[in-house]
């Protein structure tokens, strides 16, 4: 038995707010891993080809954001 208004909140909580946190949330530990795993890669080549990496991981996933 649910109480109508506790479950009409936890509702339009989840559809609007929750989905895009958690596609940021995501997007962070990707980006993360993803920061990790270049800098092994940076270790071995040089550091500007590193940063036009990241630079083209901000823009495409500012893409996918907005």
């Amino acid at each position: 038995m649910n109480h109508p208004i506790i479950s009409s909140v936890t509702t339009t909580a989840t559809t609007t707010e929750l989905p895009r946190l958690k596609i940021l949330l995501y997007l962070d530990l990707y980006l993360l891993l993803l920061l990790c795993f270049s800098v092994k890669l940076s270790s071995s080549s040089s550091s500007s080809s590193y940063w036009e990496t990241m630079m083209i991981l901000k823009k495409s996933i500012n893409q996918t954001l907005w």
